[in-house]
């Protein structure tokens, strides 16, 4: 059986025999999309997200995915319509849902520290910071018949507080401390939260081929491995939650 193929188990310890499912925003595109074909690939059954559903649709159908969705993280229903969703696709007679990977981001950049302005203080805070938040609250029954986990992927820029990133930087500052406070609140229902900062592990669309050369040479950009063998490592492991890991 493969590493993230085990059968569920409950808070007895017994095997349910139940295919674990998770949800991972963000999944039909980069990083988020190598998280869900890992997850596939190792036997869960999953819901993609993007913010266009037929992209969203496409991706699933490549990877073979259980299900997908579309919605817009800047719209402060989009929580209602994937939980919607994943009670369709990812419900069973219990309802539960063993994982929850908010990996979708809104990458505000700009030339001057003081250029951000209000619309970009919005789309930061909305995507990065409040859509996770109203996703774990929307799906919390699901995550706690389960014994589910929240994994939040933050990054580098909520420690090394980038200057041309400075509201995503603190959006992800602000995903970081809601890890911590959910690990807290939900650990008496025996929800886990943690969120793990990686470096750059995919090249931004903008840059061009030398320029990725150039960093990969001086290891400034990786793959999105780690990240994925650490989030199936945490599913297994139900004594980690409250962490911030940075890889």
């Amino acid at each position: 059986m493969d590493a993230g193929a085990h059968e569920a188990v409950d808070e007895t310890g017994a095997r349910s025999g139940r295919a674990r499912t998770a949800i991972v925003t963000g999944s039909a595109r980069r990083v988020g999309r190598a998280v869900a074909e890992a997850l596939v690939a190792n036997g869960w059954r999953v819901l993609v997200h993007a913010r266009e559903g037929g992209r969203a649709r496409e991706a699933a159908e490549a990877m073979g995915a259980a299900g997908h969705v579309g919605a817009d993280l800047a719209d402060p229903t989009a929580a209602d319509v994937i939980a919607a969703a994943a009670s369709v696709t990812v419900g069973d007679a219990d309802a539960q849902l063993d994982l929850l990977v908010n990996c979708a981001a809104s990458f505000e950049r700009v030339q001057q520290w003081e250029d951000a302005g209000i619309d970009g203080w919005r789309r930061a805070m909305d995507v990065n910071a409040r859509a996770p938040y109203l996703l774990t609250c929307a799906l919390l029954s699901m995550l706690r018949a389960a014994r589910g986990l929240v994994v939040n992927v933050s990054d580098r820029a909520a420690h090394e507080h980038w200057p041309a990133y400075p509201v995503h930087s603190a959006s992800k500052a602000a995903l970081e401390s809601l890890t911590v406070s959910g690990a807290k609140a939900f650990a008496r229902d025996g929800v886990r939260m943690v969120a793990i900062a990686p470096d750059t592990i995919l090249p931004p669309e903008e840059w061009d081929e030398s320029r990725i050369a150039r960093e990969r040479a001086g290891g400034g950009v990786g793959t999105p491995d780690e990240l994925v063998r650490t989030i199936l490592v945490l599913a297994d492991d139900q004594s980690r939650s409250g962490e911030i890991i940075v890889l």
